[in-house]
């Protein structure tokens, strides 16, 4: 997970990233992650990156696409 959060990094250089959907519920692997991609990513983006878990859950995806839709039929 860290390679792929510094590849992420890297590529798009994001403010922040947020962890969601069935991954929350695999354990709290994210300071690992957040290690490994801080040895692994371009200095400074992942030092300023911020790497959290979503606070939607498991539902993240299913609120977002039903926003999506609500936006579109305005």
């Amino acid at each position: 997970m860290g390679f792929g959060l510094a590849n992420i990094v890297d590529i798009f250089n994001p403010q922040k990233i947020i962890i969601g959907g069935g991954m929350v519920m695999q354990g709290d692997f994210l300071p690992e992650a957040i290690k490994v991609m801080k040895e692994r990513g371009m200095k400074p983006a992942v030092d300023q990156v911020i790497v959290q878990y979503t606070q939607l859950g498991d539902m993240s995806g299913v609120i977002g696409a039903a926003k999506l839709v609500m936006d579109s039929v305005k």
